[in-house]
């Protein structure tokens, strides 16, 4: 339909913001394609809204700070693996103190001999 009638085409890549050239290119392999392939298309773009979908909703949920919600996680996660991969923590000092303490030196035996 869209094919046949140029005005409509004009039309649509006037509300679709991209050119006429390739909104004709896209109808055209739109119209070529064989059933499996346009069944896969079909299942990707419902699958894309259903992502959509998902995000609008966690996004009200959270208020609209779900991009931040989710950037403050991933610099958390990073510096979390980072801290563990370079053993790097507040306590390791400390833990490092008392380790050489106990092994420094053995203490010797000492025997008491209490006699009343």
């Amino acid at each position: 339909m869209v094919k046949e009638n140029p005005q409509m085409l004009k039309q649509f890549a006037g509300m679709s913001g991209i050119s006429e050239d390739q909104l004709k290119s896209f109808v055209d392999n739109f119209a070529q394609m064989d059933d499996d392939k346009l069944d896969k298309a079909v299942y990707m773009v419902q699958k894309a809204q259903d992502a959509k979908d998902l995000w609008s909703k966690a996004n009200k949920m959270t208020g609209g700070q779900l991009p931040k919600i989710i950037i403050a996680s991933v610099v958390l996660f990073v510096f979390l693996v980072l801290r563990w991969l370079f053993g790097g923590s507040a306590a390791a000092p400390a833990a490092k103190v008392l380790d050489e303490s106990l092994n420094a030196a053995p203490v010797p035996d000492i025997e008491i001999e209490t006699e009343f």
